[in-house]
């Protein structure tokens, strides 16, 4: 369904994502009964993070929380910390990976604002980290994970979010799609190369990213907007082993 190809796979899963967001049109998911109906599951999936920070925001910490205590019960080896990694490339690693994954290591918890920053804030409750919130570093989130998690070690993946910031614009959305993937297979050739010699790998990202159409391009942009379909506030979370 999803093709041979880690590229080809990553392409469809990223348009059934944007499909159900209402942010594109393809051929190719309208005529699929099938990926028509995961398109508006996965609309479904975003609609609640959007009422559940609507009507829980204050108990993100918690959320967070919750979801590593379950990482914490796996001990994994290795934690490779995203900086941005959005649904599409959460989707397309559970499937690529699908086979080194169980049913109870995919997980997500949510970022109120869809930024970096309050990640930190998130993270420095979580970790018990002795510092103001705006001197904390998505390194020392990482080395701070590693003790609390005994890992062996960490990484940090930024490709995503450089991209974000300063990746060009795209005319047309299948251009955008289509460079994502480039970055998105990038990761999964890392991750590929730690499951060789780490036991159990954790992958952690600190909010996602969404597309807008501006001055006659296609971008990417983070932030969560109340009320609409946003991506940003997800925090994937996943296990390998």
């Amino acid at each position: 369904m999803f093709g041979n190809q880690p590229e080809q796979a990553y392409i469809i899963i990223s348009k059934i994502v944007l499909y159900g967001l209402n942010e594109g049109t393809f051929p190719e998911i309208q005529r699929n009964p099938l990926l028509a109906q995961i398109s508006m599951e996965i609309q479904t999936l975003v609609k609640g993070v959007d009422k559940l920070l609507d009507a829980h925001l204050a108990e993100s910490t918690a959320l967070l929380s919750n979801a590593m205590h379950a990482v914490e019960q796996a001990k994994p080896d290795y934690i490779v910390l995203c900086d941005c990694l959005s649904l599409s490339e959460f989707l397309f690693l559970i499937h690529v990976f699908r086979d080194s994954i169980g049913n109870d290591r995919v997980l997500c918890a949510a970022n109120p604002s869809g930024m970096t920053s309050t990640f930190k804030y998130l993270a420095r409750d979580y970790l018990n980290i002795p510092v103001p919130p705006e001197d904390v570093i998505m390194k020392t989130v990482g080395a701070e994970l590693r003790r609390r998690l005994s890992a062996h070690n960490y990484t940090l993946f930024r490709d995503v979010d450089t991209y974000v910031h300063h990746g060009e614009g795209y005319p047309e959305v299948e251009m955008l799609i289509g460079r994502l993937s480039e970055i998105s297979c990038r990761l999964y050739s890392k991750i590929q190369s730690l499951a060789k010699t780490e036991h159990r790998v954790l992958l952690l990202a600190d909010h996602g990213y969404d597309f807008m159409f501006k001055d006659g391009d296609w971008k990417l942009c983070h932030g969560w907007d109340r009320g609409k379909l946003c991506m940003s506030p997800l925090v994937p979370i996943l296990i390998l082993e």
